[in-house]
């Protein structure tokens, strides 16, 4: 069903994978990432199935078409789980991405019963990128921090924000989008050796003409205010951040123009004018661009990014 080869993950030393779950048409219906449970059994594995809040009615709706008379279990465990993100915008965790991460144990709520399995907590480097730092998904409140004097407590909003800083998108934005126009094969949503997935061929199609037509990306971008230039006049990405809370706009569903005027792309999600384009290039060219609406927007390649269209 999805985009990722489960058995060689299910054999593998790995906690997360990303996948991605298709329509007939090659298009993102959900984005997910895929991950063993605390108590995880090689002859009975079990996984959490991570889907962004607004999805997961539907995405559960979708599993359930497919599950016909297979012995598969589906539990939506969203009222008593809880998930949270670590990360740092100056380093990142050391280990391999999806690879398990262990913290002190601790006093863990009871799980329903039937799901003795989930006890505990799972904690594991993000598989998409480990920019995006540590994810950790455990029962009601259990995660507990010893030295909140070294980390500051966010919300969904700094999640968010910082996501699109690291040009990574998820949820709803990517909805009935091609995959490789939003970064995900470079963030390991395609798994090269699975061997048949619903919209595999369309897929593939893609895949072949980046090879001739050039690369697609998804950038980060931001509307450019003059408070975040630096004494060169150039764009200081890291103030954009902390910026953005105190303004901006929303500027999701703009289109993007060239310096001629041509359009470049559109942007799929924005936060506080903080955002994400997909543009129909990645050769960003010196010169300015606007948003349809007039103002000049900004752009940035993450270094994680820069590095795999250099491959």
């Amino acid at each position: 069903m999805c985009t990722q080869n489960i058995p060689a993950f299910v054999q593998s030393p790995m906690v997360s994978t990303p996948a991605l779950f298709l329509n007939p048409r090659g298009r993102v219906l959900f984005d997910t990432l895929i991950t063993k449970i605390p108590k995880f059994e090689l002859q009975e594995p079990a996984f959490y199935i991570d889907v962004h809040k607004k999805q997961a009615t539907d995405f559960l709706s979708h599993l359930d078409k497919y599950k016909l008379k297979k012995d598969i279990q589906l539990h939506d465990l969203s009222d008593f789980m809880e998930i949270y993100s670590l990360f740092s915008e100056a380093s990142c965790p050391e280990g391999e991405a999806g690879s398990s991460q262990q913290f002190q144990e601790a006093d863990v709520p009871d799980t329903p019963e039937g799901l003795e399995k989930a006890q505990g907590y799972v904690s594991f480097i993000d598989p998409r990128n480990a920019v995006m730092g540590t994810r950790t998904i455990c029962v009601g409140e259990a995660l507990e921090l010893e030295n909140q004097e070294d980390i500051q407590v966010g919300t969904q909003q700094h999640y968010d924000i910082f996501r699109c800083l690291q040009g990574v998108p998820e949820g709803p934005c990517t909805f009935n989008h091609i995959p490789h126009f939003l970064n995900f094969h470079y963030l390991g949503f395609l798994a090269p050796s699975k061997g048949c997935f619903i919209g595999q061929e369309l897929v593939a199609r893609a895949s072949a003409n980046l090879q001739t037509e050039g690369k697609r990306v998804l950038l980060p971008c931001c509307v450019l205010y003059p408070e975040l230039l630096d004494t060169t006049g150039k764009l200081n990405s890291l103030s954009v951040a902390g910026f953005a809370e105190g303004k901006g706009r929303e500027i999701t569903g703009e289109k993007v123009l060239d310096a001629e005027g041509k359009e470049a792309g559109k942007v799929i999600y924005s936060l506080k004018g903080v955002g994400l384009a997909a543009l129909t290039t990645n050769d960003i060219k010196a010169g300015k661009y606007r948003l349809e609406s007039g103002e000049e927007v900004a752009f940035w390649k993450p270094m994680w990014l820069e590095h795999e269209l250099k491959k």
